[in-house]
């Protein structure tokens, strides 16, 4: 699975039990909401604390290896 799908799986649940909780629809409570997504919370932590140093590299390598920069721009 691509990690924005993962991301988008995550979010989606999160959201889901938000709902639940807002509306009274279940037992649960908005902070029972964020304990239970913690852990992919933690993960999404640490894409978000590398994506300033991978995009430096892929400028890098962009600017540098003109066969990088084609397979870039063609996706």
């Amino acid at each position: 699975m691509m990690y924005w799908q993962q991301l988008h799986s995550v979010h989606s649940h999160f959201h889901q039990q938000l709902c639940k909780a807002v509306s009274k629809e279940g037992n649960v409570t908005i902070g029972e909401c964020f304990l239970t997504c913690k852990e992919k919370f933690i993960v999404h932590g640490d894409y978000c604390s590398n994506l300033l140093d991978a995009q430096v590299l892929i400028d890098k390598l962009s600017a540098n290896n003109a066969s990088f920069n084609a397979r870039l721009t063609a996706s």
